[in-house]
């Protein structure tokens, strides 16, 4: 079927551009979401601009940040990965080196240069010195002035938890950030935080497997991803309803289907 093999074949992508020897430098000169980190977030070098915008906004249509973030994201410093996941907020080049999602920051006044260079190197030493030379300091993160509330409030092991802890806090970001997640899917905010919470200690391949299973369930009506691509794509009404509606709603028996071993083969990277 269509979902069994867009999904696996993206996900044997991802595991394939880990595994591989030759170092691939990306250029997040621009949009980068979803697959499109997919591609690249695997590989040993991604170069932001001034106009990076990266997010893994796949909450806000009824899915889940897939494409092996449940690795990626988990191992970002403190909770950095539980908030980028949970929330889908977007990302420029200063947290995206902040976060370390980013290698290097290169204005992009330097990309023709580099573009140039780099079909002249030799080996990973040499595009890490290309990158030093033509890169600089990137500008003042912003998450860093908010790491203290995202580390206290993202550390629980329950979305309700979560929320309660920003709801407490009284701060503006705090405030924000709770609003934002009030509009996600309960049952995608769910699935992604216990990929998460379950990827510690695994492997980038056990996590892709856990992820597959997670994508074929999203794409089996009764599902959010086909009421969250109505919304977003197709009547663009940008309200979507979604079943439940609360966060408390989404029992544990709800969150298990996504979990639960396939009917057909699993996921071999």
């Amino acid at each position: 079927s269509l979902p069994d093999s867009f999904f696996r074949e993206e996900y044997e992508l991802n595991a394939a551009i880990a595994r591989m020897p030759k170092p691939q430098l990306s250029l997040w000169d621009g949009i980068v979401m979803g697959g499109g980190a997919g591609v690249s977030v695997h590989g040993r070098f991604r170069v932001a601009t001034e106009r990076s915008l990266f997010a893994m906004p796949e909450t806000s249509i009824g899915f889940f940040p897939d494409v092996g973030a449940s690795s990626f994201l988990s191992s970002l410093p403190g909770e950095l990965g539980t908030y980028i996941a949970l929330s889908g907020d977007r990302l420029e080049a200063a947290d995206l080196m902040y976060t370390g999602l980013a290698t290097h920051f290169v204005p992009s006044t330097n990309l023709a240069e580099l573009e140039r260079e780099i079909c002249q190197v030799q080996t990973a030493e040499d595009i890490e010195e290309l990158l030093s030379r033509l890169g600089s300091a990137a500008p003042t993160p912003p998450l860093q002035e908010v790491r203290a509330t995202v580390d206290r409030c993202f550390a629980h092991d329950t979305v309700e938890a979560i929320e309660s802890s920003l709801a407490a806090d009284g701060g503006v970001w705090a405030a924000k950030a709770l609003q934002t997640l009030s509009q996600r899917s309960p049952t995608s905010k769910k699935v992604a935080l216990r990929l998460l919470r379950g990827a510690k200690n695994k492997t980038l391949g056990q996590c892709l497997r856990a992820e597959f299973r997670a994508s074929q369930r999203f794409v089996t009506p009764p599902s959010d991803f086909f009421e969250g691509i109505r919304a977003a794509l197709v009547d663009k009404d940008k309200k979507p309803i979604w079943a439940p509606q609360q966060t408390a709603e989404v029992t544990d028996a709800i969150v298990e289907e996504y979990f639960a071993a396939l009917s057909k083969p699993e996921l071999d990277v």
